[in-house]
């Protein structure tokens, strides 16, 4: 039975109602509340780290395994050998391009050079041609005319064509056995000669 003079003790009313333990649980509220907070931002960012991080990963190791892929690695030599081959016809084509600028660029000793010649001589000189010299080219041929007048006319005209650069002739002489006017000329074509009509 219960005696009536004593009082009940209740450790939880106590504790509940004793200040300093208010005091203490608001000390504690206070460090604790901002601390859990703090770790649970902690723990969201680190999360979204570890996610980011583990997709970059995956994407890393996608691109590892397509970088090592045997196929991949065959194309990529096939396409390596291809650069070179490319590179190797550039350099042949631009050689090629340059031989055939220098090529057009030769004088062209042909049947507009020596049509040139002859109307030059106005039908009134004998031409035959002597040789031709790629390398330098100079035409050399041999000329008659009728009479002196008609030597000067002719090498005057050939000093005015544009199909030569130069006229070099060592004068003229008289050859009765033909009866008529010997020259002997060496002409150097110009850049164009042969490659343009007139």
């Amino acid at each position: 039975m219960r005696q009536a003079n004593k009082k009940d003790i209740n450790f939880y009313l106590q504790f509940k109602k004793n200040p300093n333990q208010e005091q203490m649980k608001k000390k504690i509220l206070a460090i604790a509340v901002p601390g859990g907070v703090l770790v649970g931002v902690c723990v969201a960012v680190s999360l979204v780290f570890l996610i980011s991080n583990l997709m970059l990963q995956n994407k890393l190791n996608g691109i590892n395994a397509y970088l090592t892929d045997e196929t991949n690695l065959q194309k990529y030599d096939e396409v390596k050998a291809q650069e070179t081959e490319n590179s190797v016809l550039e350099a042949y084509i631009a050689s090629d391009t340059y031989a055939w600028k220098a090529i057009q660029s030769y004088p062209r000793a042909n049947s507009i050079v020596v049509n040139e010649i002859l109307a030059c001589g106005q039908g009134k000189i004998g031409i035959q041609i002597n040789s031709y010299d790629a390398r330098t080219g100079m035409f050399q041929f041999t000329a008659t005319a009728a009479n002196a007048e008609e030597c000067n006319a002719f090498i005057a005209a050939l000093k005015n064509s544009e199909v030569f650069a130069d006229v070099q002739y060592s004068g003229y002489g008289y050859e009765d056995s033909r009866q008529s006017y010997l020259i002997n000329v060496s002409c150097f074509l110009s850049e164009t000669a042969g490659r343009q009509e007139g």
